[in-house]
This record gives structure tokens, C-alpha cells and sequence, in this order.
């Protein structure tokens, strides 16, 4: 059974990102701020209940008061920039499903699920994302409160991002900013009319990711230990140590530190077919099978999958076409045996490349 992340595994989209940055002035400043203001909040302070992923709680608040509505979400669902599919994505669904019931689990606000599910083929029902029911909860929002959230919005574009030294303490220059977040999120909203907003926004990462792949396992009468995870994040890291250390298979797709840090295997590539390949192995010969053929990886590997049967026909085919050259073939590392700094090193730039500068803190 296969249950992946969405956006960077299959997609190159950032929808909370572009949305932020198409409905805030200064959007897409105010959204690194936040997001840097995150990461410190879950990383170093690792604040009770926080999860990886609450910047979309975070930002709820502000496109609310600048006018965003369930219309505008789906059409920035729709634009072009989150449309853009990781080349072979609906194609290696497609086989993927063919063999493995197929589940998203996904941190992204439901506007955009919903949308992207038809366009890669997926059941709605096969998919797990964060409920965000903004015309309802827009409802009886005070206009005084709006011009509050817009006057803090200005404020928090003009913040540095929040960072921290080599030592995990606060830089100096940020601590008045992140005093002031701290405020802003935690003190004010709570008590004006934005707070059943913040109350009801709940993003499905870090451990409610986790508990989502156990009810997808669940309604398909699955162990933990079938599970064929795939993610890229530190919002995928949870579910994807628990399926490793169950006795599953972890991947970490053109991943950041906190993904490969978490998996079993590590896939770099510019292409979804990759991917495939890789369950497929998992699927037929167990660890064994990926380990080894992490260790024999070279332009001829598909073909001596094929003839021990480790790789079907058709795969090996695909594969083929996917992957003509050196220049585009993907790098596959297991783990244990690979230096892990270095995999990150490669795939952190890696993923850049491809998935451009929008990336989310997070991402």
C-alpha cells in the first residue's frame, strides 16, 4: 500500500505560498517571515502542540482579511504555476495503481487537493489534506479586526526572517520580531473574531500526517508495516520513521535533510518514474532487492532487473524512455550505506533546481 505526500513528490506547486503571494501585498515576503518564524517555533522551541505545517494555520488569518474566499483558492488551484506536474507523475501514478491502493496524505488547504486529485487521476477519497472551510469561517469576522490583521500584515513584511545562531539561540537582530509574532499569533488573534478561525484550522502534518496513514491503513486492512511511504519534508518525517521503523518502506523524493534523515532510501530525480522503480523493487524482492540495486546503480541497472525479475516488462520499459542518458538518469541511495550528509547536500540542491525559489520554509 502506497501513501505519499503531494506537493514535491508529484507536483511542483506551493498552493499556500501562492496564494499568499497573489492575495497580500508583499505576499510572498510575508510568507518567508512566517515561515522562518515556524520553523523556530517547531525546530528549536518545539512549542506544545505545534506541528511541521502550521504555517497554514498562520496564515489563515491574513488571507481571510484580504479578501481571499473559497473562489479565489480554487483558482489559484487552477493557475498554471500549480498545475506543473514532476514530468511522469500522472503517467507512474497510473502504474502505481495498477498493483497498490494509492493514498495522497497532504499538508495543503483542501481547495487545492480537491483540484489537483482529478488532474493526477486520485480518488478524492484517496486523499487526506488540511480542512479549510474559509467562506464559513470568514463568517462574522469584524471589519475592525480585518483592518487589524492588514495593519500587522504591513508589520511583518517589513520584519527580518527569524533565525537562529550555530548554538540553536536567537540572532539578536530578529528577537524584537519574533517577540512580536509571538504576540501577534498566540495573544491577539485568540481574543478577537479571528479566533474560531484559528481554533478550527488544523494542518495535517508532523503527527497528524501519521495519523492520517493509519486510517488510510485502516480502511484498507493494512499493518503499518506494508507501508510504502513517500515524502520530501520535515511535515512528512513522522509517518515516514514510524513505516521505516515497522518494517515498511520509507523514500525520500528529491528530499531536504528531514525527509532522508527519515527514510530508508533516497531517490534524486527529475522524473516520477523513478519512483515506480523503486516500489516496484520493494514490492517483488523486499529491502534486499532496493539495497542491492542501490549498489549496482548504473545505466544498465534496469535491464538486469528486468531479466531477474525484479523489475516487470513494462517498467523496464518506461524506465528506459524516461531515462535515456546519463545526463537524466536518477540517483537511488539506500540509506544505511550511503554518506547521508552528502545524499542531503545533493538532494537539497537537487530539489531547488526543480521545484524553483517558492518552497516554503518547510519545504
Amino acid at each position: 500500500m502506497v501513501e505519499s505526500d503531494l506537493e514535491g513528490p508529484w507536483v511542483k506547486a506551493d498552493h499556500a505560498f501562492d496564494s499568499v503571494a497573489k492575495a497580500v501585498p508583499n505576499g510572498d515576503r510575508v510568507f518567508q517571515v512566517i515561515s522562518s518564524y515556524d520553523d523556530v517555533r517547531f525546530l528549536v522551541e518545539k512549542a506544545p502542540g505545534y506541528e511541521a505545517g502550521d504555517t497554514l494555520k498562520l496564515i489563515a488569518p491574513l488571507l481571510v482579511a484580504h479578501g481571499a474566499d473559497e473562489r479565489f483558492l480554487r483558482q489559484v488551484a487552477a493557475s498554471p504555476d500549480n498545475t506543473t506536474v514532476i514530468p511522469g507523475a500522472r503517467e507512474a501514478i497510473r502504474y502505481i495503481r495498477r498493483s497498490d491502493p494509492f493514498y495522497l496524505i497532504s499538508t495543503s488547504y483542501e481547495q487545492y487537493v480537491n483540484f489537483i486529485c482529478s488532474f493526477l487521476g486520485v480518488p478524492r477519497r484517496n486523499a487526506f489534506c488540511t480542512s479549510f472551510p474559509i467562506d464559513r469561517l470568514s463568517a462574522g469576522i469584524r471589519e475592525k479586526d480585518i483592518r487589524m490583521v492588514k495593519d500587522w500584515t504591513r508589520r511583518i513584511a517589513a520584519m527580518p526572517l527569524i533565525a537562529v545562531d550555530d548554538s540553536g539561540m536567537l540572532v539578536d537582530s530578529c528577537r524584537e520580531a519574533k517577540e512580536a509574532l509571538d504576540e501577534f499569533f498566540w495573544k491577539i488573534l485568540p481574543e478577537s473574531s479571528f479566533a474560531q478561525l484559528m481554533q478550527a484550522v488544523k494542518p495535517v502534518g508532523g503527527t497528524r500526517k501519521y495519523e492520517a496513514l493509519l486510517r488510510a491503513l485502516s480502511r484498507e486492512g493494512r499493518s503499518l508495516a506494508e507501508s510504502k511511504v513517500i515524502g520530501d519534508s520535515i511535515t512528512d518525517s513522522v509517518m515516514l520513521s514510524r513505516a521505516r521503523d515497522a518494517g515498511g518502506l520509507a523514500v525520500s523524493f528529491n528530499g531536504n535533510r528531514y525527509s532522508i534523515r527519515n527514510s530508508n532510501v533516497a531517490v534524486v530525480s527529475g522524473n516520477c518514474w523513478a519512483t515506480a522503480a523503486v516500489l516496484e523493487l520493494y514490492g517483488i524482492g523486499g529491502h534486499e532487492a532496493v539495497r542491492e540495486a542501490a549498489c549496482e546503480w548504473d545505466l544498465g541497472v534496469f535491464g538486469r532487473l528486468e531479466s531477474r525479475g525484479l523489475l516487470t516488462a513494462d517498467l523496464a520499459k518506461e524506465l528506459r524512455m524516461a531515462f535515456p542518458s546519463a545526463e537524466s538518469f536518477p540517483r537511488l541511495y539506500w540509506l544505511q550505506d550511503a554518506d547521508v550528509e552528502a545524499v542531503i547536500a545533493e538532494s537539497e540542491t537537487f530539489r531547488k533546481k526543480i521545484r524553483g525559489t517558492s518552497i516554503g520554509a518547510l519545504g
